[in-house]
């Protein structure tokens, strides 16, 4: 597909304020027509001098908020634990098309949520997330659309590794870093456009270690290379994404 069309699929994690810090959770499939994202333009301030000349122009920034509902079913877990409405701490989503994961998406790395519950004779009991979209303290867009390269793979091969390690998309492992030359390998399926990724970092022991794209990318596969120090390795970035984040070894 080449537009974001149809079922969604909305994924979310706990975040630290700049993206993701760990498992990606999909959440059960929303309530049809349900899902949004609004966007509140930001205001305009003017300043006008005598005769209405404009002297000075600033536009404040936008706002969003991603509304969905989730019915209440026997035997399924609604995504969060709330107390009449609020729900702790700061979370990471994503919305995807259930139909082509290599369609673009969107991702908010950093937002609160709000929970109400939701009733109609005809329209079952649900529950309406509002997910308020947050800065992200790195100074990065509040919303993030993705239409470049979809890895679903990551594989990193460190001076002490004799074969590269896999890491997955949905529940990735912990690892060690040695300090010395490192290969990451990002993997997708037939139409993952992987020949569009430009950039790549890793998180290791709280350091930025920026990758070099490497000559050879096909449509489903790219490499990067670089010089890693030692320590755990916390995030892998790609195209200024945060695709994994890992639990500490």
């Amino acid at each position: 597909m080449k537009i974001l069309l149809g079922k969604p699929k909305i994924k979310f994690a706990e975040s630290d304020g700049t993206g993701a810090t760990g498992n990606w959770t999909v959440i059960d499939t929303p309530r049809e027509g349900s899902t949004t994202l609004n966007t509140t333009e930001g205001d305009s301030i003017e300043a006008k001098e005598e005769g209405g000349e404009v002297v000075e122009h600033i536009d404040t920034a936008d706002s969003y908020a991603l509304e969905f509902e989730v019915f209440v079913k026997k035997g399924v877990a609604l995504p969060f634990n709330d107390v009449d409405g609020v729900i702790s701490g700061e979370y990471a989503f994503r919305v995807e098309s259930a139909i082509d994961s290599n369609a673009p998406s969107f991702q908010i790395d950093r937002a609160t949520v709000n929970a109400s519950i939701q009733y109609a004779p005809n329209d079952s009991l649900r529950v309406k997330y509002t997910v308020t979209a947050l800065k992200p303290t790195d100074g990065s867009k509040t919303v993030k659309y993705i239409t470049g390269a979809n890895p679903t793979t990551v594989t990193v091969k460190d001076s002490d590794d004799e074969s590269a390690e896999t890491i997955a998309a949905t529940n990735p492992t912990a690892k060690t870093m040695a300090a010395g030359d490192v290969t990451v390998v990002f993997s997708g399926s037939a139409g993952a456009n992987m020949t569009a990724a430009t950039s790549a970092s890793l998180e290791v022991g709280g350091n930025v270690i920026n990758l070099t794209k490497s000559p050879g990318a096909t449509d489903t596969s790219v490499t990067f290379t670089g010089t890693s120090s030692a320590g755990s390795l916390t995030k892998i970035v790609l195209d200024g994404f945060t695709l994994r984040a890992l639990p500490t070894a």
